[in-house]
């Protein structure tokens, strides 16, 4: 039978227990009153510093008096894709109140972060200067404004920063694996822009049309050109024969021997009277002119003719096949170098009186990536002045780059001379749920606040942003995606960081 306790019984055992010193109280002689806070764990402070190359986040409880204080510093070099330092050294320099103290770690225990240690001597302000070397990377980054505390109970009931802004936790461990970069949101000058459609083509200068210069049966030559095909300048591409054509090789041969024999003996009459002083040099020079000239048509009038191609390139299209009669003038082919681009977009009138006129450009390859004009050393080759229908027509020209090729269809963004003062971000940054825009702001090094953005137009690398953010704030730029992916997770891995 199961037997119960009375309820006096459990109480006086409670109090009795309640009474006993505790062993990690009453054996240290404090009573409840005094040593209140002697078992609170201090909250941690947290630091994030940038440079120009280099991101500092660490984490370290309040500075204590012959109290030990260890830092796990995370450095973050920050180029296109932020990367931990793996090599190199760092030191934390403590100054202010007596005797400097510099403590180094000549490698990291783990890629990024660096383990340091000071210990104060006395109380009072004091600052923290990390330094960091790495190959010919030198940086120094100051925590200013720090107290040292005489007591741990002074330090517990001492004001300390407030938290920043945000509640998800995003660790340097997990951006470090991933691309990942921040960019940091500043007003610049920022232009109107026009996203419209466009055609590649080849350059006025990059292309050259083949044509026939006599009539002929089209024969082709050697390892028959294909399109795609790379050429050289010189390279035969096809014979064009006029033999037992009707009023073929042996018609235009004899006119040509007529001509040629017409143009020889007015030059040999012309030099005879240049050396008796009865013509001018400038009459010599016309007549030998056309007896050159006939001398080539002679050559060419035979029954098989040569058709080469006159710069180096590609064969963009074959217009004849073999066997083909072809009269003079019929185009061959055409050949194209593709070392200059020209692109043609068709802009509504509407949006180019917005414009007003176009000063550069962005366009999207067909891979996806966006490049401005400069990066392609493109320019504005010519804006419309006068309409096509209800278009404007406006022309850049770029350098080739793979993938960019005549006949291709992509966006171009055709910006305004006209500019306003605005704070932008990348389009990189930029997320969407149920159709509103936003981002994430690194508030912290390991703390992101997520930003609803009111948004103004884009230049399809930068957006305006109108509300949401403010000067001097940082957003992830490249992995924003990720970010939202572990928020919904929830995972997080182990870290090294001095709680």
């Amino acid at each position: 039978m199961r037997k119960s306790i009375p309820f006096v019984l459990v109480a006086a055992l409670l109090h009795a227990c309640h009474d006993h010193p505790h062993p990690d109280q009453g054996e240290h002689g404090h009573d409840h009153a005094a040593g209140a806070d002697h078992h609170v764990e201090l909250e941690p402070l947290a630091y994030t510093l940038y440079s120009d190359s280099i991101e500092l986040f660490v984490e370290f409880k309040p500075l204590v008096v012959g109290q030990e204080s260890r830092f796990a510093a995370h450095f973050t070099h920050l180029r296109s894709v932020h990367v931990p330092l793996t090599q190199g050294s760092a030191s934390v320099a403590m100054k202010g109140i007596g005797a400097p103290q510099v403590i180094t770690a000549d490698a990291p225990s783990s890629p990024g972060i660096f383990r340091m240690a000071v210990t104060p001597a006395q109380e009072g302000s004091c600052s923290l200067t990390f330094i960091v070397n790495v190959g010919n990377l030198h940086d120094t980054l100051t925590i200013g404004g720090l107290r040292v505390y005489s007591n741990e109970h002074e330090a517990q009931h001492a004001e300390q920063p407030e938290d920043p802004p945000g509640d998800i936790t995003y660790l340097k461990e997990q951006a470090w694996k991933i691309p990942f970069a921040l960019a940091r949101v500043d007003k610049s000058p920022f232009a109107m822009a026009v996203r419209v459609g466009a055609e590649v083509e080849p350059a006025i200068a990059g292309e050259e049309v083949i044509t026939a210069r006599s009539a002929g049966v089209v024969h082709l030559f050697g390892d028959a050109p294909l399109e795609g095909m790379a050429v050289t300048k010189g390279r035969t591409l096809f014979t064009l024969s006029s033999q037992g054509v009707i009023g073929g090789s042996g018609t235009a041969m004899q006119q040509a021997r007529n001509e040629f024999e017409r143009a020889k003996a007015d030059l040999e009459r012309t030099e005879a009277l240049y050396k008796d002083k009865l013509v001018t040099q400038e009459e010599v020079l016309r007549v030998r002119n056309v007896y050159a000239n006939a001398e080539v048509m002679l050559q060419q009038s035979g029954s098989a003719q040569n058709v080469s191609a006159g710069i180096n390139g590609y064969v963009r299209s074959l217009h004849v096949k073999e066997g083909q009669f072809v009269q003079p003038g019929d185009v061959l082919a055409r050949i194209a170098t593709n070392e200059r681009l020209s692109i043609h977009a068709d802009v509504p009138l509407r949006s180019f009186a917005d414009l007003g006129s176009v000063e550069d450009a962005r366009i999207r390859l067909p891979n996806g990536e966006v490049r401005t004009l400069e990066e392609l050393n493109g320019r504005v080759q010519s804006v419309g002045r006068a309409a096509d229908g209800l278009y404007v027509p406006v022309r850049l020209e770029v350098n080739g780059v793979p993938g960019l090729l005549p006949g291709a269809m992509v966006d171009v963004w055709l910006l305004s001379p006209k500019k306003v003062d605005a704070l932008t971000i990348p389009l990189s940054a930029l997320l969407e749920q149920e159709g509103r825009n936003y981002c994430y702001v690194q508030s912290a090094g390991e703390t992101m606040d997520k930003r609803m953005l009111t948004l103004g137009g884009n230049d399809g690398l930068l957006a305006e942003v109108r509300s949401g953010l403010r000067p001097g704030e940082r957003v992830v730029s490249i992995g924003a995606l990720d970010v939202k992916l572990a928020t919904a997770s929830g995972a997080m891995p182990a870290h090294g960081h001095e709680h």
